[in-house]
């Protein structure tokens, strides 16, 4: 036999009763009610809502750390990631501070417009990115100053190497 629910079939019900569907997502605790199907209910609910907090606070700590435009490390970030590991010289070991400052941003505003001046800032963040290996620590500091923290590595000429390939790269 079939019941129906809206427009829902559920099969092996007798004919005619009435079926109550809902999702544990939508479902709201009935404190009087300390069935063990409902408190496993609430208890996967306590989970999501946990879930949703963690993912907000994941969110708004990505949005204090990094630059809208570019994705990279803003001032602040980059100064505690630094602090951080200047405070463990082990990690440090060979390292290099690269300092940019991008040419000609202030003509290309006022001759083409704020969206080009906004498009070089944007390239110019990929293009560290893409040319920088993993761990290399870039931030965006302000207008058109960037920096770029090489660290870890065993000799000066292993970083000379990397700080090469991204200034051909740029």
């Amino acid at each position: 036999t079939v019941r129906r629910s809206g427009s829902r079939y559920s099969p092996g019900a007798p004919s005619g009763s009435i079926v109550h569907t809902c999702s544990t997502r939508s479902l709201r605790p009935n404190p009087w009610n300390a069935s063990p199907v409902r408190s496993s209910r609430i208890r996967r609910e306590g989970r999501y809502e946990q879930e949703a907090t963690a993912l907000e606070r994941r969110r708004i700590e990505h949005e204090r750390d990094h630059d809208i435009q570019t994705g990279l490390f803003n001032r602040q970030a980059f100064n505690r990631v630094c602090t951080e590991l200047f405070a463990a010289p082990e990690r440090m070991g060979v390292a290099a501070l690269m300092m940019m400052d991008l040419d000609n941003l202030k003509h290309i505003n006022d001759t083409y417009g704020h969206d080009w001046g906004d498009q070089y800032i944007r390239r110019t963040g990929q293009c560290l990115r893409d040319n920088t290996p993993a761990g290399t620590v870039c931030a965006r500091l302000s207008g058109d100053e960037f920096l770029v923290l090489f660290h870890g590595y065993r000799s000066r000429d292993a970083v000379r190497e990397k700080i090469d390939r991204l200034t051909n790269a740029m």
